[in-house]
């Protein structure tokens, strides 16, 4: 259980987006971090009230270890891969299935092969379809980031919550006043200004990972 807030525009309220990241807190403890189109930070423990934030797009993440180790900052999120930054609250089943067929370095964290597998597809759909693939119909809850300014939100499951104001939009894994959740089993594509929504799957089928839980919902 992870925790996701994030901000698409040109100016945040810093206040809000602070608060977002202490209610992003809730579902995590061991991290926190953030990633715009250009810069990293992140640190252990919960997000600090002086910790810095950036007034323009931004993804972040607050984590509760469920792979990798709790204190390797390398874990943290969000995890960046050549033109994609990816905040994830999920579970990637069968990891060394998946290493062994796209030929990667195994990662320290399982949602380290999100962005890797992003940065590789051609396409949006390219895109989705690799967020299929390695969830299997999983639970997640998402914010990605494209080194264009390009944001991707998606939820099955997991809650994300969404409020547009006239700075920007807003984005949240806890509830917060305006904002609403955005539609289960989907990905929205937020570009230049407009949004494309794209469907996701809506059932997890387990039993074909020999390596992971043997179950379906």
């Amino acid at each position: 259980m992870c925790g996701l807030y994030g901000f698409l525009g040109d100016r945040a309220d810093v206040g809000l987006l602070a608060e977002l990241a202490h209610l992003a807190d809730l579902r995590g403890g061991h991290a926190h971090g953030w990633a715009t189109t250009t810069h990293d930070h992140k640190e252990r423990g919960l997000f600090r009230p002086d910790c810095p934030l950036p007034t323009g797009t931004v993804i972040g993440h607050a984590r509760l270890a469920t792979s990798g180790a709790y204190d390797d900052l390398r874990c943290a999120q969000p995890l960046r891969a050549g033109s994609w930054s990816v905040a994830h609250n999920g579970t990637i089943p069968d990891v060394s299935a998946h290493v062994f067929r796209h030929r990667l370095t195994y990662p320290p964290v399982d949602s380290a092969l999100l962005p890797e597998l992003f940065h590789r597809a051609d396409t949006l759909d390219g895109v989705v379809e690799c967020l299929e693939d390695l969830t299997g119909g999983l639970p997640l809850a998402l914010l990605a980031l494209r080194r264009d300014g390009l944001l991707l939100a998606a939820r099955r499951g997991h809650p994300l919550y969404a409020a547009t104001l006239p700075e920007g939009t807003y984005f949240c894994t806890a509830p917060f006043p305006g904002a609403a959740l955005l539609p289960d089993a989907s990905a929205a594509v937020y570009h230049g200004g407009h949004t494309r929504a794209l469907a996701l799957t809506t059932g997890a089928h387990l039993k074909r990972h020999e390596g992971g839980p043997r179950w379906s919902a």
